[in-house]
């Protein structure tokens, strides 16, 4: 005759199944990240394709206002209607719906939403977004970015220029290219190293983490996807960053 189950066998056998539980979920958690990386890597992929193309049609060699002119239909177009979702990091819980792009807004150091560049608030508003984008025909309201960026002389290794010789508010494709060519000590960054768009939804930055190992995913201005810290121009100038 066959007997049941004892009450101490049952408790042993729900005991393994709650352990191999334990065991799987993180190890499902981790694939479904490494996925999401993956896809928001060719999503980036197809965005710098966009970029490239934009760029070279355009008469004055800029970039689009924003990153939804690459598929709205306006002139310049490249991509196409229908593909919005490009836009949306496939790690971002929010959809695209959070200022911020994943950047701690409680950070001493990031404290500002950059609303100029988060399509929804601009006028037209545009389409949800996840993508920091550096490269924006969008006006900086922020005078302290360009003095940063511009209180350098060019090639001078850290030295100061005169406050005269700091330009007045530009765009932020403007500002950004400055830093291109000029560093943030007056040395040149190298073009296939600088972001020109980022993804934060992968690493999510704040000050406590300010400088890290961990990885955020880019587009540079050379149009590669590369992996970099967030703070990316530590090891590009760690003459210059001392902490």
């Amino acid at each position: 005759m066959r007997r049941g189950f004892t009450l101490t066998e049952l408790l042993v056998v729900i005991t393994v199944i709650a352990v191999l539980g334990s065991l799987l979920i993180p190890a499902v958690g981790m694939v479904k990240k490494l996925a999401n990386d993956t896809k928001c890597q060719k999503q980036l992929g197809q965005l710098a394709i966009g970029l490239i193309a934009y760029q070279e049609d355009d008469p004055n060699n800029r970039y689009p206002g924003r990153l939804s002119d690459l598929m709205n239909g306006q002139k310049g177009a490249v991509l196409g209607r229908g593909l919005e979702k490009l836009l949306l990091c496939p790690q971002d819980a929010n959809r695209g719906t959070k200022a911020g792009f994943g950047r701690d807004p409680t950070s001493v150091f990031f404290n500002e939403q950059y609303p100029e560049l988060y399509d929804p608030q601009m006028s037209p508003a545009g389409p949800p977004i996840s993508y920091l984008f550096e490269g924006s025909g969008e006006i900086n309201p922020r005078q302290g970015t360009w003095e940063f960026f511009h209180q350098f002389v060019p090639g001078g290794n850290g030295a100061l220029q005169p406050a005269a010789q700091i330009p007045p508010l530009g765009t932020w494709f403007e500002g950004k290219k400055y830093q291109l060519g000029f560093g943030n000590g007056g040395d040149k960054f190298s073009s296939s190293r600088m972001p020109l768009v980022r993804c934060y939804w992968h690493h999510i930055w704040t000050s406590p983490n300010l400088k890290t190992d961990a990885k955020v995913i880019n587009v540079t201005w050379d149009g590669n996807v590369w992996k970099s810290i967030p703070f990316w121009e530590v090891p590009e100038a760690p003459q210059f960053y001392k902490f």
